[in-house]
């Protein structure tokens, strides 16, 4: 905590860029198809962080944590509105809004426009009028399974019209030319919308791509299916589709991703050519991972590392280098009390998320023992820890369960429950995931 605020004039601006549906398919985290050059130079000017995990598999709880610096087990699971039934919740834009920052924000950060708290932000751009176009224009392409149910949308648009993305980058854009009081430093959200579903960019960013280049995901020899079974309910997710239209759907995905990485270059390029660039901390994160085919499920909800891991890149111009990995584990709402720390500012008392400055100094030093995370399936509650080695799943209170050697099986494909030579390490998981929630 900081001794003393620092003035006005010392406080590094604040860009906190959200992608949503994002997982480490980026150049930069050792993915060979994805064409991501903006985000991968963003990396080499600051810390990429190998193995940082969300608290929650779908949009609404990932987000109220980070944003309050709360694990889901504190600020809960659903309630789109809990910033407007909690108005007295600090949230990291009130904490700096009230420590001399001008605070705005675009597209999606808690979840839509109206569900912000009411003290977070001087300008909450209004999504739709940021974007007014709606879906004229684009091209719908539904690839579906054998029995018809839709698997993923992709929009494709012309190249001579401007996404979701763009447009709210230009939001930010006319932000900093138009409406930021430069007496005061801002802290500004930027939401995109890609990689969600539907999968939307311009022409050229699937062009990029060649569908029979896409990698799909096939199950290792051995591997264990989920102890939890889908419910008839959750089967537009999981179901069986032809290898071409995997295929087709990966490059959706992909695509997104590409328009997304166009994007963070252009806002980066801004803040250069506003010469704003030196003064001002970027923080990119995703809210959580997509299973993309994964256990054949082509949604996120699921409690596996393809969908908790994620990426975050933290670039502060002040570090006198750059291009620095941190293995040691980290959670997104350890981001509110860092960027206080980064910034000068006190921290609020209270939190469950802690300062990862420690790592961006020192990255061999080891991060959080553990992190959690909590899920739904349909009708039915999961709950995750995760450590340096292992991680440990219980859905239904224990109903399943499930236990992967990290190091051993990365992508959590060989369920290692009733092994008897890990029988004690599943205990020591066991005991570390209720001691927290319970």
């Amino acid at each position: 905590m900081a001794s003393a605020e620092p003035s006005v004039s010392d406080m590094p601006n604040i860009l906190f860029l959200i992608a949503d549906d994002l997982s480490t398919r980026l150049g930069c985290y050792g993915d060979r198809v994805a064409i991501t050059p903006a985000i991968d130079q963003l990396a080499r000017e600051g810390v990429l962080f190998e193995r940082a995990y969300a608290c929650g598999t779908v949009c609404t709880p990932s987000r109220k944590s980070f944003l309050t610096g709360m694990g889901v087990r504190t600020v809960g699971w659903g309630n789109n509105n809990y910033l407007i039934d909690n108005p007295d919740a600090m949230t990291m834009p009130r904490w700096f809004r009230e420590h001399g920052y001008q605070t705005a924000k675009v597209g999606k950060v808690q979840h839509k426009d109206a569900f912000e708290g009411a003290l977070d932000w001087d300008l909450n751009m209004n999504t739709t009028e940021v974007f007014p176009s709606g879906n004229e224009g684009k091209v719908v392409e539904k690839l579906v399974s054998d029995d018809g149910r839709q698997v993923v949308d992709v929009h494709i648009r012309r190249d001579d019209q401007p996404s979701m993305d763009e447009s709210r980058t230009d939001a930010f854009m006319k932000f900093v030319d138009q409406q930021w009081d430069s007496s005061k430093p801002f802290f500004f959200a930027l939401g995109f919308h890609a990689p969600h579903e539907p999968h939307e960019a311009n022409r050229r960013h699937y062009d990029l791509y060649c569908a029979e280049e896409m990698p799909i995901s096939v199950p290792p020899p051995g591997a264990t299916p989920m102890t939890k079974p889908y419910p008839a309910s959750f089967r537009r997710w999981s179901v069986e589709v032809p290898e071409a239209a995997q295929r087709e759907a990966v490059l959706g995905y992909y695509g997104a991703v590409s328009g997304l990485d166009e994007q963070v270059g252009r806002a980066m390029d801004f803040l250069e050519e506003r010469d704003i660039a030196d003064n001002t901390i970027v923080v990119f994160i995703s809210d959580q991972g997509y299973c993309l085919g994964y256990r054949d499920c082509w949604a996120k909800h699921l409690l596996y590392p393809a969908v908790l891991r994620v990426p975050l890149i933290v670039r502060d111009p002040r570090m006198k280098r750059g291009d620095i990995r941190v293995e040691g584990l980290v959670e997104l709402l350890d981001i509110f009390p860092t960027l206080t720390e980064m910034a000068g500012l006190p921290t609020p008392g209270g939190l469950d998320g802690a300062s990862f400055v420690p790592l961006m100094v020192d990255p061999s030093k080891r991060g959080r023992p553990a992190t959690y995370a909590q899920g739904i399936l349909h009708l039915g509650r999961g709950k995750a820890v995760t450590t340096e080695t292992a991680t440990y799943l219980e859905w239904d209170g224990g109903e399943f369960t499930e236990f992967y050697n990290l190091k051993a099986d990365p992508d959590a494909w060989h369920n290692q429950i009733g092994n008897p030579e890990g029988a004690g390490a599943v205990n020591r998981h066991r005991l570390l995931l209720r001691g927290h929630f319970e």
